[in-house]
């Protein structure tokens, strides 16, 4: 994440998904800051079933 931000700029963010919820993390000045995203996308689901993460 640190390379992908030094290279697109500190604008991009990320959406993480994991097996209790899903953050989105974007960089503000010289620190990340981690968000809860509520209510989840309606993919956020899908993302978990394909991957094989157990919830």
């Amino acid at each position: 994440m640190e390379a992908l931000h030094g290279a697109l700029g500190p604008r991009l963010a990320f959406s993480v998904a994991a097996p209790d919820g899903m953050i989105r993390r974007q960089r503000r000045g010289a620190r990340n800051v981690d968000t809860p995203v509520e209510p989840e996308p309606w993919w956020a689901a899908l993302l978990r079933r394909a991957s094989g993460m157990k919830t």
